[in-house]
């Protein structure tokens, strides 16, 4: 066993064994089999069971503490006790000279722009001496330093008498140019920089600015950049099949909210509002339409949620020829949310459920109707509010349930490895399958899959978590019907940690602009980094208005295409 000797001071030189840098579960693993009398493996027993015991209660007080912050009006911070998943470490083979990759040397400093080249001469010099040759010695640098300009505006006047003035260069916003409005942007939105510590810093470098002009700066003016931004998600839903999403939480006002993000490799689309619902969810993907939609696929969507049977005889108005299932329907189309809500109240439909569901499928209507595929991948943690379309689940998030398990003696901890094992195997098999699919292997790993799930250990709660595994079956396997569909939601994950950075420094927002523009520019800096191109270019050019960078939309778009041939 791996016991540390410790010295009780009541009982000079005896020795109490204690466990030492292994946990409890390898300590009991490590009893020989000659050790495993009745008493121990009674002792056993009742560790297993209250440390599983232990395990639930501290799950749930982080539960209960996130709770109570959050009715005490604080950020409702997510729990996560699981530790990295190990399906998220890609192989990477060593080099052929067994170094580790990434450690081949390169220039650092070859593609470098020169600025200024200065000779340096040895001191003293003898006055024989003859110059043999130059060795260049590139050094890095960066400069911030105000450089202010007085413009003055001429006016003169024509031969008609009418007068004609100069106008101030593109990018100048007041008394401030487009260098420093750059900075401001990066600072706060990529750098994360608070308002507060901005302003003191723009101040330490000798700008004379205000702390309602910084804001301005950060909030105002900025439909440009909005509009860009707007752009992303429409052009995903049209060049991609699959997409990522998730969300997490946005504080505002002081009060709970939750952050839409919706992304794959090439872009980032982030949507903050007040409640993490589906109708959110289809909201969004209207792409700022306002209208609600009765068609086939609303009814459908009606006919899977299973509203109630007494609503449909209010729903005969809306009969016709056409029948989807055994539901019969008409096409109508209602202008806003005010037309919606009158129809509802036309229909005497006052359940507050029974108006979410119907509303849910007016808004996937709209969605359709407008161009959105009813064929849209999806792959989400599990939340069910994703459930729609082809939806598949992440298999990293389904490993992080079985992982958080506490094994408890050899023969669980020996289960949890060999279940593990099997699930890390069917894992690897699925992404080669994605690369190469085929009908043959798709049965080879849907019986796999139900092995693993079908088998039963001594260890009751793993036996659960694998009939809950069981029960997810057709998401977890959609890849096999649908191999563009990625197998995580890594992509989603990693855009949070930028916005999880954001929400930890400046807390939440405070005014419906300022939670737009932190929407906007974590999206398009997101964006910028999935597509090469720097965010402290891309806000210059814009500012600018230099046009030299495309719209990233376009970008999106370009490397859709690209991606498809390769």
């Amino acid at each position: 066993m791996n016991l540390s000797a410790s010295t009780d001071g009541n009982d000079s030189g005896r020795e109490v064994a204690t466990p030492a840098a292994a946990s409890w579960p390898e300590v009991i693993a490590g009893i020989r089999d000659d050790d495993r009398t009745p008493l121990v493996l009674l002792l056993l027993k009742v560790i297993e069971e209250y440390s599983q015991r232990i395990a639930d209660l501290e799950t749930e007080l982080t539960q209960l503490t996130g709770e109570i912050t959050q009715l005490k009006g604080g950020p409702k911070k997510p729990a996560s006790n699981s530790k990295p998943s190990k399906l998220s470490k890609p192989f990477t083979p060593p080099l052929p000279d067994g170094k580790r990759p990434g450690s081949q040397k390169r220039s650092k400093t070859h593609d470098l722009p020169i600025h200024a080249e200065v000779p340096v001469t040895p001191k003293p010099l003898p006055p024989d001496a003859k110059l043999l040759r130059r060795d260049a010695f590139v050094v890095q640098d960066l400069v911030i330093k105000t450089h202010n300009t007085r413009y003055w505006l001429e006016t003169w006047q024509a031969p008609t008498g009418e007068w004609i003035r100069g106008e101030l260069p593109a990018g100048i916003r007041g008394h401030f140019g487009p260098g420093l409005l750059g900075f401001v942007l990066q600072q706060h939105y990529a750098a994360h920089v608070p308002q507060s510590r901005l302003l003191e810093e723009l101040r330490d470098y000798g700008v004379d600015i205000s702390a309602g002009q910084v804001n301005n700066m950060l909030t105002e003016n900025h439909a440009a950049f909005h509009a860009e931004k707007d752009a992303l998600l429409p052009t995903a839903l049209q060049v991609f099949t699959c997409l990522n999403v998730d969300d997490s939480g946005a504080p505002h006002q002081g009060r709970y909210g939750s952050c839409l993000c919706i992304c794959n490799e090439f872009f980032t689309s982030f949507h903050s509002s007040d409640t993490k619902e589906r109708s959110k969810f289809l909201d969004v993907l209207r792409c700022g339409r306002i209208d609600y939609v009765l068609n086939e696929h609303a009814w459908a969507y009606l006919t899977r949620q299973g509203l109630p049977a007494k609503i449909w005889p209010l729903l005969q108005a809306e009969v016709s020829t056409g029948d989807v299932g055994e539901r019969p329907f008409v096409t109508r189309t209602f202008a806003d949310v005010s037309a919606w809500n009158q129809h509802l109240d036309g229909l005497g439909i006052d359940n507050a459920k029974h108006r979410q569901t119907m509303t849910e499928a007016a808004l996937l209507g709209s969605a359709i109707a407008h161009g959105l595929s009813p064929n849209l991948g999806l792959v989400s943690d599990g939340s069910a509010i994703y459930a729609l379309f082809v939806h598949g689940l992440c298999w990293i998030h389904q490993e992080r349930n079985l992982a958080k398990l506490t094994p408890c003696g050899r023969e669980q901890c020996q289960a949890m490895e060999e279940v593990l094992t099997a699930v890390w195997q069917l894992y690897a098999d699925l992404k080669a399958y994605r690369l190469a699919p085929t009908p043959s292997q798709a049965e080879l790993l849907r019986a796999r899959f139900d092995a693993i799930v079908g088998r039963t250990t001594i260890w009751p709660e793993l036996n659960a978590a694998l009939q809950r595994m069981a029960g997810k079956k057709a998401d977890l396997l959609r890849v096999l019907d649908r191999p563009d569909l990625p197998l995580h939601t890594n992509t989603a994950e990693r855009d949070f940690r930028d916005w999880a950075t954001k929400r930890k420094i400046s807390a939440g927002t405070r005014g419906e602009l300022g939670k737009r523009c932190r929407d906007t520019f974590l999206s398009l800096k997101s964006t910028c980094k999935k597509l090469g191109v720097r965010f402290t270019s891309y806000l210059q050019d814009r500012i600018l208005k230099a046009g030299e960078l495309l719209p990233l939309s376009e970008l999106v778009r370009q490397r859709a295409a690209g991606s498809a041939t390769i």
